[in-house]
C-alpha cells in the first residue's frame, strides 16, 4: 500500500510540474517590425511559407528550434541574439547548424538568462538557392525553461571555434594557430596604408555582465614583429543615435611577447553598463605589422584565471 502511495504521488508530482512547463501564450511569436536581416544574410530572400512551422521548444531543460519540411535542403542555420529588441546594428548574432531529422531540421540554442528575450531566424541552402525566414523571439522562462541551460563562465572568447561576433577596420582579420593557449588566436594585420587597424566585437552585452556582476575585461595580446600600443573603448547603443563612448585614457604597450591586458570597467569614463554593447581595441604600430589576440575574459568575484 505504502508502494502505491509514493507512486500516486510520484505521478501527481510530475504531472503539477509538466503543467508549469507548459508554455505560456506569447512565449514564441514572430517578430513584428523587425529590421533587415544582419550581415551576411542583409540580400538573402526571406520566405515566410516554407518556414511557417519554425518554433522553439523547451525540452528536458534544453531550448530547442524546430523547422519541419520536407524540401531537400542541404544545410540549414539558426542565427540567434540574445537581447531585448533593439541595439539593431550592434547585436552579437551567432551561428548554430541544424542538424537532420526524419521530418525536417533541429538544433539546441543556449539560453544564459532566463528573462532575456533571444530573436532568432533560420537561413537555409538547397538547390543553389539561399533562403531565410523572418525572425522570431522566445522568451525562454514564459516558453517553459527553469533554469538557464548552461552554467555561468567568465571566458568569452578563445577563437578556435573562429571568429564569428569580430571584425577589424583598417586591417584584415583572421584566425591563427598560434595562441596563448589552446590552438588559436584572432590575428589583425594593419594595412600597408595605415599605421593603425581597430578591432571590434559585440561579444560583451551590458544585459550579460550586469546580471553576473562582472567588473571588467581581461586579454591578451602580442606583436609577431615589432612594438606597438593598444587603447580600449566601451560603446553603449553602438552606431545610434543615442551612442555613448568611453575611451579609457591609458594605453598598453604590445610587445613581441604576450601580455595580459586587465581592464576594470572603474578605468573607463563612467557609463550605464547594461547598455553596453560593442566593445573595441585600437591597435597601433608599422603599416602591415599583425597583432594576436587570445583568450578574451570577464573580471569579477571569480579568480582572474578561471
Amino acid at each position: 500500500m505504502r508502494a502505491v502511495l509514493i507512486v500516486v504521488m510520484i505521478v501527481f508530482l510530475q504531472t503539477i510540474m509538466a503543467r508549469a512547463r507548459d508554455p505560456q501564450p506569447g512565449s514564441d511569436v514572430w517578430l513584428t517590425n523587425a529590421p533587415a536581416l544582419p550581415q551576411p544574410h542583409t540580400t538573402t530572400a526571406i520566405d515566410t511559407n516554407r518556414f511557417s512551422s519554425l518554433r522553439a521548444e523547451a525540452v528536458a531543460g534544453k531550448l530547442l528550434v524546430r523547422w519541419e519540411i520536407g524540401e531537400p535542403f542541404s544545410e540549414a542555420r539558426i542565427i540567434a541574439s540574445a537581447d531585448a529588441p533593439g541595439h539593431w546594428p550592434a547585436r552579437d548574432w551567432r551561428t548554430f547548424p541544424m542538424r537532420r531529422t526524419p521530418t525536417g531540421w533541429l538544433t539546441e540554442v543556449p539560453a544564459d538568462g532566463l528573462d532575456v528575450p533571444i530573436i532568432y531566424f533560420a537561413s537555409a541552402i538547397g538547390q543553389g538557392t539561399s533562403l531565410a525566414s523572418p525572425m522570431r523571439m522566445v522568451h525562454p522562462r514564459a516558453l517553459g525553461l527553469e533554469e538557464p541551460t548552461r552554467l555561468f563562465w567568465p571566458f568569452i572568447e578563445g577563437f578556435e571555434q573562429g571568429t564569428e561576433g569580430w571584425r577589424a577596420i583598417d586591417g584584415s582579420l583572421r584566425r591563427d594557430t598560434e595562441g596563448k593557449s589552446g590552438r588559436a588566436s584572432l590575428g589583425i594585420q594593419i594595412s600597408k596604408e595605415r599605421r593603425s587597424a581597430t578591432l571590434v566585437t559585440t561579444r560583451l552585452r551590458g544585459w550579460f555582465l550586469e546580471e553576473h556582476g562582472a567588473t571588467g575585461v581581461a586579454l591578451w595580446l602580442r606583436l609577431k614583429t615589432g612594438t606597438g600600443t593598444a587603447r580600449f573603448t566601451l560603446f553603449a547603443n553602438a552606431f545610434s543615435t543615442n551612442q555613448l563612448i568611453a575611451r579609457r585614457t591609458e594605453t598598453m604597450k604590445v610587445t613581441e611577447k604576450w601580455t595580459q591586458a586587465v581592464l576594470h570597467f572603474r578605468s573607463f569614463p563612467k557609463l550605464a553598463l547594461g547598455d553596453v554593447d560593442l566593445f573595441s581595441v585600437e591597435l597601433t604600430a608599422e603599416p602591415g605589422m599583425e597583432f594576436l589576440m587570445d583568450d578574451v575574459r570577464l573580471l569579477g568575484r571569480w579568480p582572474r584565471d578561471l
